[in-house]
């Protein structure tokens, strides 16, 4: 098994892991919120399209007040900074 003259070439210059490691400049905070971890969830309404809102359903079971109001008491416990801050 030979290494390639690559790996070789970053194992000359960088011996250590923690040397790879410290090329590594971005901020992890800043690299989760890329990801999509951390902000906020969008208005699900705004996913809704118009006609679901505009027309009751005609299936039985099916009320989509009941769901947006389930959705907003979700987002409520899971985030009540963010709740808060849309209430006011």
């Amino acid at each position: 098994m030979s290494l390639s003259a690559e790996l070789r070439l970053l194992l000359l210059l960088f011996p250590s892991v923690m040397d790879v490691l410290n090329l590594w400049n971005d901020d992890p905070e800043e690299v989760l919120l890329d990801l999509g971890f951390g902000c906020d969830e969008p208005d699900i309404s705004g996913r809704i399209p118009a006609r679901f809102i505009n027309h009751q359903s005609q299936a039985r079971g099916i009320n989509l007040q009941v769901f947006l109001e389930a959705q907003k008491n979700r987002l409520d416990l899971e985030n009540p900074d963010v709740s808060s801050k849309s209430n006011t």
